[in-house]
């Protein structure tokens, strides 16, 4: 399963990563930030937070969603 994020900073942003069930699975350096993952690897119930860093040392985090296979 692939997973597209679009994340914009005014001081342009240096990574995207993605967190399964709390822990950090991947990261990416390039927009349009995507990610490759196999969802059977991590249950029937995935919890799916993505965290952002701007050039500047800003950190954003999105809510947590929910995902069930």
């Amino acid at each position: 399963m692939k997973l597209t994020v679009s994340a914009t900073d005014r001081n342009g942003m240096k990574r995207v990563e993605l967190l399964i069930n709390g822990k950090v699975v991947a990261k990416d350096t390039r927009a349009a930030f995507t990610f490759s993952i196999n969802p059977r690897k991590f249950g029937k119930k995935i919890k799916v937070k993505i965290r952002g860093y701007d050039k500047a040392g800003n950190v954003t985090t999105t809510s947590t969603r929910t995902w069930r296979r």
